[in-house]
């Protein structure tokens, strides 16, 4: 009976081994004999344990030994096994029965020193190739290397381990076709990853299920979009969630694409809302853009001449210094602008809520702010706001921004006779009390000054109205000059319904070119008439270029607190065309 050692030494190396066999009641025997007489042991790199001196693998795990090294094999051997095969007595570190070859447990599959070459080759090939493009990087690392490493740690190893246990090959046989297999399964899986991820139906399914499970983020990063284009997540979402139809449009869309290239999706006006299409991946595919169209955000106002912004998000503000102003490019959905209004002291916020679809939206917005002016007992005292020294009389501030809840303290400070400074009441501002009191001052009230200085006082009253009557005429909007009449009068109505029928028409212009006064006088009623000269041009795209001259005769009644009209007599006594 040999031993293990020869046995498996005969069996790897095909070389008989001519050192007499051991048997199991010869190895006290052997044991018992001076260390000089005994034949060389070797020791397995691998598992540490010692084999017969002439073997090249270890009959123990099976790993390759080397070429030189000894050590000492163990002081005693206990035997209490038998081989299941043949019966046969054997040691318990035995892998191998010394009898009959058979293997009695399990060898652990180590790697050959031609394995880890062919790795060292591969990795060093790896460093010399070029960097791919981030984008393609980014898809190998995040999509297709995770399924890889899964495929090799679930089937491929496994099956490796199999083969290179197995007696079907040589050692350099099996490295081959491993090797081989491995190449054809890694692209073979690869190939049917990446064919599935760009499939543009499949995105198509994907978008669909972002919608249907609430996902803006994802929904929004599933699409491509213009540099300048600004897009909000949520809004985008909104509008996709309002129109399920636009995702079977995709998907029938998807599908036209993949099969010529390209594809768009329409709404019924013809717009355009998303585009598919194809462009080079990875050197053999095609990688499908779905990409939003954007919609052309356009703003209209009547009254330019604002100090206004319009802004959105962190979008920066766009200033509407035109009548019809483009404020930029946006994914389609509902958003919340935010218009600013700024006077020399103020800032005002309004907010519009706008829905945008379509591939242009324009939206008209009222920059209306009625100037609040402010008057006081003694014109030229310097007026505070907040506290802050204007310096500027009530007569140079306009407040258009101003908030009219109370919230503005106003105070004037005037000089009197004997160089003392005496300052006015606290006015709160509101939209019915803009007036600035000085109780130690002679107070004198409006309709008074009429009769003490009628043509002044009637000159700038009438000032006053003509200039907010032109506001009110050119933005088609009554409100400026309601304040002005006496409720109720045939008057009143024949200019409301004169100022308002221009909201039919666009693209026009009054400019009021002189107002002078010709007369004014007492009424026995306490009212007061004034005539008037008044000259303006109005142009339009309907009616061309005209000058106007008028005579007016206003009557205005005092109504206790102010003056209003009543009553209006107008002749028109010179009208030119100047196209």
């Amino acid at each position: 009976m040999g031993c293990i050692a020869d046995a498996l030494a005969e069996r790897l190396s095909g070389v008989p081994d001519r050192r007499p066999a051991l048997s199991a009641p010869d190895i006290p025997k052997y044991l018992a004999l001076p260390p000089e007489w005994r034949f060389t042991m070797k020791t397995c790199p691998h598992c540490k344990r010692a084999t017969g001196g002439n073997e090249t693998f270890c009959i123990h795990c099976g790993a390759e030994l080397p070429d030189s090294g000894t050590a000492p094999i163990p002081s005693e051997t206990t035997i209490s096994q038998t081989c299941s095969r043949c019966g046969q007595p054997i040691a318990p570190s035995q892998n191998f029965c010394s009898h009959c070859g058979a293997r009695l447990q399990q060898e652990t599959p180590v790697r050959k020193r031609s394995q880890i070459r062919a790795e060292k080759r591969i990795q060093v090939r790896a460093k010399e190739k070029t960097p791919l493009p981030s984008q393609t990087a980014s898809f190998i690392q995040n999509k297709i290397r995770p399924v890889i490493s899964a495929f090799i740690q679930n089937k491929f190893l496994p099956a490796v381990q199999a083969l290179g246990q197995s007696k079907i090959l040589s050692k350099d046989k099996n490295i081959a076709f491993i090797s081989i297999l491995a190449a054809i399964l890694l692209f073979t899986g690869a190939h049917l990853f990446i064919r599935h991820t760009l499939d543009p139906v499949n995105q198509a399914d994907k978008i669909a299920k972002y919608v249907e499970n609430h996902k803006p983020a994802k929904l929004a990063d599933a699409f491509t979009y213009t540099e300048k284009t600004y897009v909000n997540p949520k809004s985008f979402y909104t509008y996709m969630e309002d129109n399920q139809w636009i995702l079977e449009k995709l998907k029938n869309a998807a599908k036209e694409a993949k099969r010529h290239g390209s594809a768009e999706v329409k709404d019924g006006s013809g717009n355009r809302i998303i585009s598919i299409a194809n462009k080079p991946f990875l050197l053999f595919y095609k990688k499908y853009e779905f990409r939003v169209r954007p919609v052309k955000a356009l703003v209209s106002t009547p009254d330019p001449g604002l100090e206004a912004a319009i802004s959105v998000g962190n979008k920066e503000p766009v200033p509407i210094n035109k009548d019809r102003v483009n404020i930029g490019y946006f994914a389609p959905g509902p958003y919340e602008f935010t218009i600013t209004y700024k006077d020399d002291y103020f800032t005002k916020e309004d907010k519009v809520e706008v829905y945008l679809s379509g591939e242009q939206y324009e939206f008209p917005i009222n920059l209306k702010l009625k100037p609040i002016e402010l008057t006081s007992d003694i014109p030229d005292a310097i007026v505070y706001i907040n506290g802050k020294n204007t310096k500027k009389t009530a007569e140079e501030i306009q407040l258009a921004a101003a908030p009219l809840d109370g919230s503005v303290e106003i105070y004037a400070v005037a000089t009197n006779e004997n160089g003392e400074k005496i300052k006015s009441k606290t006015l709160h501002l509101t939209n019915g009390d803009a007036h600035i009191t000085f109780p130690d001052a002679k107070q004198v009230k409006f309709t008074q000054a009429f009769y003490n200085a009628p043509a002044s006082d009637a000159e700038a009253w009438i000032l006053n109205f003509r200039k907010d009557y032109e506001k009110a005429v050119n933005h088609a909007d009554f409100d400026y000059v309601a304040d002005y009449f006496v409720r109720g009068t045939p008057i009143e109505k024949e200019y409301r319904d004169f100022v308002e029928g221009h909201r039919g028409i666009s693209g026009y212009e009054y400019r009021f070119l002189s107002n002078d006064i010709v007369d004014a006088a007492l009424l026995p009623d306490n009212g007061i008439l004034i005539e008037t000269r008044e000259a303006f041009e109005y142009r339009s795209k309907e009616d061309g270029h005209w000058y106007y001259e008028r005579q007016k005769r206003y009557t205005l009644q005092n109504t206790g607190d102010a003056l209003k009209i009543a009553d209006v007599e107008a002749n028109t006594i010179k009208k030119e065309r100047r196209d």
